[in-house]
């Protein structure tokens, strides 16, 4: 057999190899293929996600304002909630409709070739800008019909769109600078934010608050403990201490705050002597004590209404003045106690000194329906006293029993109605002082001199009858102001109007109460607060009272403080918008009421009873927030406010719209 030739045996042998040509190509259409339904996608789904985030950046200036920053994440920079609370309140009529444009670039258009993941963020996406363009319609119907608070629906239904992006970003590989802020803020919030101060006491507490220019202390007492917050040097000082059912109230003495410790009523009404004659306890404040201490001092007398009103302690002159229950069947009773001068050291072993009364001075029988009050100021000191009229239930008799027993009671005119009130104050030339009943009011001035030997009622009368203006204390009611028709008398009538005054003094809390008296060294003014909450005011001097002037509707509270130009007023509503009004020395408005901060619905921010404290140097407006208290302060009487000074390491009203973000900074480390 021949051989065979080494061509013919590649020849043969190329035969049995297989085609490589195929698979290449097989292998190349398969990297195409693969590229086509894997990139494009991922590329489409990429570029949808950085168009989000820059849109994001664009709709966020547009509902908070500040400008979008170089490299835009998706992060909120702090203050975003205050700046929003701005635009609510003060933008243009056509804001936030304005914003629709932004907000409807947020949504990407639905499409099919894409990366199931970044398909189903975008369908996200698209149903929270929905959402939220349903919000931004409603925030607009009610801007146009006037709102006091600002809703968080918008800014929650923003937090869908932020949590939407973030999800759309981290599917489409568009993640890098996730956690810079898509804005920034180059100007304040338009309103205020308040210092939250942590004062752990529940809303319903009672409030002691005092400024010294340097420092800023709160005592409030709440069902079942005391709390105390202290605001100075950059720090915040807080402690709170268990209460017993003992500690009533709490008084001043100066810079000092004193704890007033009686039997509650309801185990006065179990007792046979309805507490008559039983002691008052009376202890400075141990700041820094991790328990109450027992009184020190104890007066023989029990408070016969809120301890504000019927008890005053001037540690300065040694004298404490009560008015106090004085007899089991009822009544009330003046009396004078003497206690040291100086406040006594807190023995840790308890123990206390006990003081009878030194003068007593009878202030109403024990038949009486009474209302008693100590006018603030007086010296000696001076009850106002209220009381039904044995021989006609419709009338109320008023009087004022001094302090002192050379002089007698002084007869005030009465008033027609049920359920008395009282609130009186000392000038430099005498007594200012206010009572009435449910439906009336009435002013009167009494020289400090006067007595009861000396006092006769004045002859004056309304110079017309009351009419339909002066029943509502509308302007008409001018007239309402007593008319010197005969010889000067020592008793001034100054006004007396015709007004539904339902609840004007509170039994339990002194920032509900809706009759307001303050004294000037030129005359007084009066607040009230009528059935269908109105605040109105009248300017009263030597000779009478101004017209009254209605202030502002839809107030429930008020607090009056008196400044060298004026007074500034804090108005309040329950869940609603905290408001601030100036007045000059004859009552008018200076300016329109200022909303010094924003009030959030749900109700958050500075809504509700809000309660005025001034210095030399500031005035501090507070306002309760659950268990923490708002504080703003002024500088310039009123005009403005800003975040309380003397803080350090505090933060204000701040819930941030970034939470979505969190679980992504954590895998990334960041927190």
């Amino acid at each position: 057999m021949a051989d065979v030739s080494d061509v013919d045996a590649d020849r043969i042998a190329s035969t049995f190899r297989p085609n490589r040509k195929p698979l290449f190509v097989t292998v190349v259409a398969n990297a195409v293929m693969a590229l086509l339904l894997l990139g494009i996608p991922y590329l489409r789904g990429r570029s949808q996600a950085h168009t989000v985030r820059r849109n994001f950046a664009d709709l966020s200036r547009c509902l908070m304002g500040g400008e979008v920053t170089k490299e835009p994440g998706l992060s909120l920079p702090q203050g975003d909630r205050d700046h929003f609370a701005g635009k609510v309140m003060l933008a243009g009529p056509d804001w936030p409709l304005v914003c629709r444009p932004a907000l409807q670039r947020m949504a990407p258009e639905p499409a099919i070739f894409l990366w199931p993941s970044v398909k189903q963020a975008g369908a996200d996406l698209r149903a929270a800008v929905e959402l939220t363009d349903s919000e931004l319609s409603s925030l607009d119907k009610r801007r146009k019909a006037g709102l006091n608070r600002v809703p968080e629906r918008v800014l929650q239904a923003l937090r869908r769109v932020q949590a939407a992006t973030v999800l759309l970003s981290r599917a489409g590989g568009a993640d890098t600078g996730l956690d810079n802020d898509a804005i920034g803020f180059d100007k304040p919030a338009r309103l205020a934010a308040p210092a939250r101060l942590p004062l752990m006491a529940s809303d319903e507490a009672t409030l002691s608050l005092y400024s010294t220019g340097t420092a800023l202390e709160v005592l409030a007492l709440d069902g079942r403990g005391v709390s105390y917050l202290r605001v100075a040097d950059g720090k915040v000082d807080r402690e709170r201490v268990r209460r017993t059912s003992f500690v009533r109230g709490a008084l001043r003495s100066g810079g000092d705050a004193f704890l007033v410790w009686a039997m509650p009523d309801a185990r006065c009404d179990e007792r046979e002597d309805r507490c008559a004659g039983r002691p008052t306890g009376l202890a400075p404040y141990d700041k820094g004590a991790a328990a109450l201490r027992d009184p020190v001092w104890k007066v023989g007398g029990h408070p016969a209404g809120r301890v504000d009103r019927v008890l005053q302690l001037s540690a300065a002159t040694g004298n404490v003045w009560m008015l106090a229950r004085a007899a089991p069947e009822g009544g009330a009773a003046l009396l004078r106690f003497e206690i040291p001068k100086e406040p006594p050291r807190l023995a840790s072993e308890g123990t206390s000194h006990s003081f009878d009364p030194v003068d007593r001075f009878e202030v109403s029988t024990a038949t009486d329906s009474v209302d008693a009050s100590l006018v603030t100021g007086a010296e000696p000191a001076a009850a106002l006293v209220a009381r039904t009229n044995s021989a006609d239930a419709t009338q109320l008799t008023a009087a004022v029993v001094w302090a002192d027993a050379k002089r007698g009671t002084v007869a005030l005119p009465t008033v027609t109605g049920e359920h008395p009130w009282t609130v009186g104050c000392a000038g430099p030339t005498g007594l200012t002082l206010a009572y009435g009943s449910d439906q009336q009011l009435r002013l009167v001035a009494l020289p400090a001199s006067v007595d009861g030997s000396t006092a006769k009622l004045g002859t004056g009368v309304p110079a017309t009858p009351p009419t339909a203006a002066t029943t509502a204390g509308g302007p008409g009611s001018a007239a309402a102001t007593a008319a010197r028709t005969g010889p000067a008398s020592p008793v001034q009538e100054l006004l007396s109007l015709d007004v539904p005054l339902p609840g004007a003094i509170h039994s339990e809390d002194v920032r509900l109460d809706r009759v307001r008296l303050t004294c000037r060294d030129d005359g007084a003014q009066v607040f009230w607060i009528t059935g269908p909450l109105e605040l109105w005011t009248s300017v009263c001097a030597a000779d009478g009272c101004s017209a009254p002037l209605r202030l502002a509707r839809a107030v429930s509270s008020v607090s009056v403080l008196n400044t060298p130009t004026g007074s500034v007023l804090a108005l309040g509503n329950p869940a609603d918008q905290v408001r601030v009004l100036r007045l000059d020395l004859h009552g008018n408005p200076v300016a329109p009421p200022l909303a010094p901060s924003a009030c959030f619905e749900p109700p958050s921010g500075m809504c509700g009873t809000p309660v005025l404290a001034a210095d030399a140097q500031r005035i501090v407006l507070t306002a309760r927030d659950r268990s923490d208290m708002l504080a703003l302060e002024s500088t310039d009487g009123g005009k403005s406010f800003t975040t309380l000074s003397g803080l350090a390491g505090v933060g204000t009203i701040e819930q941030s719209t970034t939470s979505p973000l969190e679980q992504h900074r954590k895998r990334k480390g960041i927190e």
